[in-house]
């Protein structure tokens, strides 16, 4: 694996600025884009049917996505590569029943193809009777990661990949810090999946319970079905009076608040066969995130010990 995979690294030294941009807009343009090569989506490859804008019906081979993943390095004994790490309701949700053996992801250098023309890599989360993923170690946090393994002689592009020198640190954590998210809303239609979606928001709650304040952080910015596992970062700032800030990874989105309105048409209440009301999930605009000292806790975890924690979770 390690003569397949090439590393790129997020540091704090980015590119010198374009002519047509001011300093700091050119370090936030290459902050988005390093960040965007290390965001994967991750997705089930199915048939799917669409209907053309002349009521056509279209049945064709689909890539659906159903979460969003980030690269980091992965390291154990002479093994230098690359893993994804996600939110665990990704890969293992079973309040939705749901529990892939196999998933695909999509790497960004492929962004300029559809969702219906690259299927993106294949990820085995079960091999045989060996489950692959890993779970963080504390098992109340919503937190996976896959390595990515490969055969010899297989070709695998190259990965880009978050590196431990860009992750926040407790001071940085604040309300009303700027940030960034990317991610893969499972919403929006297919000829527009095939690139993450950025938004911007501030962090807009830090708990005051020390006990909890790196496990309860929410930001104000817009997060759907399909954000789960997205990066949440922060862009360079410089000015003449300040010294540079680099960018800085916060963490993974976990979950966005939701509520639940009684579907309605016409002012009348659409009930089920059981006379229950119907109910439509509305996104909020916030979300809960994994911060990246958790993110590091679970890629230390792997690194000391992976094979066993592997042997460990085949069934027998």
């Amino acid at each position: 694996m390690k003569d397949l995979i090439l590393i790129l690294l997020i540091g704090t030294t980015l590119s010198a600025y374009s002519q047509n941009m001011t300093r700091e807009e050119a370090l936030t343009k290459d902050a988005l884009e390093a960040f965007r090569k290390c965001t994967v989506s991750l997705g089930i490859v199915d048939t799917a049917i669409y209907q053309t804008y002349n009521e056509k019906f279209i049945k064709e081979k689909n890539f659906n996505i159903v979460g969003t993943g980030v690269m980091f390095p992965f390291k154990f004994g002479k093994i230098n590569g690359a893993c994804i790490v996600t939110a665990k309701h990704v890969f293992h949700d079973p309040k939705n029943n749901f529990f892939p053996r196999q998933l695909n992801f999509r790497l960004s250098m492929y962004d300029s193809l559809g969702v219906n023309e690259y299927f993106g890599e294949q990820l085995n989360l079960y091999m045989s009777n060996a489950q692959m993923w890993i779970a963080h170690p504390d098992s109340t946090i919503d937190l996976a990661c896959i390595v990515l393994v490969h055969k010899p002689r297989e070709y695998f592009p190259p990965v880009s990949i978050i590196s431990y020198e860009s992750f926040a640190k407790n001071d940085d954590y604040f309300e009303g810090k700027e940030i960034y998210v990317f991610g893969y809303p499972g919403f929006i239609s297919p000829d527009l999946s095939n690139q993450a979606f950025l938004r911007k928001g501030i962090i807009g709650w830090v708990s005051k319970n020390k006990r909890y304040l790196k496990d309860r952080i929410m930001i104000d910015c817009n997060i759907y079905p399909g954000n789960s596992g997205g990066p949440v970062f922060s862009v360079p700032k410089t000015s003449s009076t300040t010294d540079f800030v680099p960018p800085r990874f916060y963490g993974l989105v976990s979950q966005t608040r939701t509520i639940y309105n009684k579907v309605q048409t016409q002012n009348v209440q659409l009930v089920d066969s059981l006379k229950m009301p119907f109910y439509t999930p509305e996104p909020t605009a916030s979300g809960i995130i994994i911060t990246a000292d958790k993110v590091y806790e679970l890629l230390q975890y792997i690194s000391k010990d992976y094979i066993n924690i592997i042997n460990k979770q085949i069934k027998r």
